[in-house]
């Protein structure tokens, strides 16, 4: 009994003392300063997987929280988190009801001067991205029919993804998942020069928050979504190389800050990821370059005449889009598989000490019980 009384203090020393200690993650080089701001550094050569398994530890995010989908479009990488989970999508939805109407003006059924229920289109578009104006957004879905036909418009025009995936809240309400959205977003990309209002709206939306709000010089088109705990933002950030993102999160309130914050911080970590990614590409690309350039024996012998290649045609949508979703269940795993290591890590890291600093409060108080 006075043995155990003894220990208590110790075993009580050693908890203080590993609670000090600095935790391993699965990207310990990632650093971050929040001091009058936010900005993070990511590591030369680190993939997208091992950031966002950093992200996901540090901030407690769960397919219960959290979701989110990033894409190239130059390079073709793509990152998926719980993208294919449908969330209440709050205001993100006016991203391609918009693009909708917009794609009807340029087929001329429509022009600015429309009148929609006694409001004229070119001030339906300003204040559903702009203002996020929800009764003349809800204006536009039902001009255009039921709302089960408005979800199926969306769906069938920018969705590209397989029925099978959406489920049955999809046709009732106003639910769409980050896959969708960044289908929407590089469907928007890929065709940016016929939308050029619609980006400016959304460039000049919430300006200074969400995914713009540590991204500096480089500009955001993004629109936010708040409804009742789901807050979400959907953008295209224009890097050297752009890419495209949409992060949902519901009920969040891991690591110490909101919702809004996270998002801010996430973009920031994607446009240092991808800035050095894209100098490594550029870096590659000159190195290759370089060597193609260098006159060797081989190349300066006369070469044999070769047929010309055969013309390839466009990876079909189908087949692009089931890529981007192997590649992107492959980097969900990697991700989810570099957490788990780095919890095993905190552990034994907590673990060593711990026996070391409890085996030695042992070993003391019995040399002074046998000096007794």
């Amino acid at each position: 009994m006075n043995l155990t009384k003894r220990l208590l203090p110790a075993l009580l020393c050693a908890l203080l003392v590993l609670g000090g200690l600095p935790r391993a993650t699965a990207a310990r080089e990632i650093r971050e300063d929040t001091d009058g701001g936010y900005s993070v550094s990511i590591p030369k050569g680190m993939g997208l997987s091992e950031v966002m398994a950093y992200y996901i530890q540090t901030y407690h995010l769960t397919e219960d929280n959290f979701a989110i989908t990033f894409c190239c479009p130059e390079t073709g990488e793509w990152y998926g988190y719980n993208e294919d989970t449908f969330m209440l999508a709050a205001s993100t939805y006016k991203v391609p009801l918009n693009l909708y109407y917009y794609e009807l003006q340029a087929a001329g059924e429509y022009t600015d001067d429309s009148d929609i229920k006694g409001h004229r289109l070119a001030d339906i578009h300003r204040a559903s991205i702009v203002d996020s104006n929800n009764e003349l957004s809800h204006i536009l879905i039902y001009n255009l029919g039921t709302f089960a036909q408005y979800k199926r418009l969306m769906l069938d025009r920018y969705g590209g993804m397989d029925e099978e995936l959406i489920p049955s809240d999809y046709w009732s309400d106003n639910y769409y998942c980050t896959h969708f959205m960044a289908n929407v977003l590089l469907y928007l990309y890929q065709r940016q020069d016929q939308f050029p209002e619609l980006l400016d709206y959304m460039i000049h939306n919430q300006e200074g928050m969400f995914l713009q709000r540590y991204a500096g010089d480089t500009v955001v088109a993004h629109k936010y979504g708040y409804f009742e705990g789901q807050v979400h933002d959907i953008g295209i950030t224009y890097t050297r190389q752009p890419f495209v993102v949409a992060i949902y999160t519901r009920g969040f309130s891991g690591g110490g800050i909101y919702a809004e914050e996270l998002i801010a911080r996430l973009n920031a970590a994607l446009i240092a990821y991808q800035t050095q990614r894209t100098q490594a590409l550029e870096e590659e690309a000159a190195a290759a370059a370089e060597t193609a350039e260098a006159p060797t024996e081989e190349t300066a012998a006369p070469q044999p005449t070769q047929p010309p290649a055969p013309e390839t045609t466009a990876e079909p949508y189908a087949a692009q889009q089931a890529r981007h979703q192997a590649q992107s269940l492959q980097l969900q795993a990697q991700s989810q598989a570099l957490a788990r290591r780095a919890r095993v890590q905190n552990l034994l890291l907590l673990a060593v000490p711990a026996a070391v600093l409890v085996l030695g409060a042992v070993g003391v108080l019995l040399a002074r019980k046998k000096r007794r």
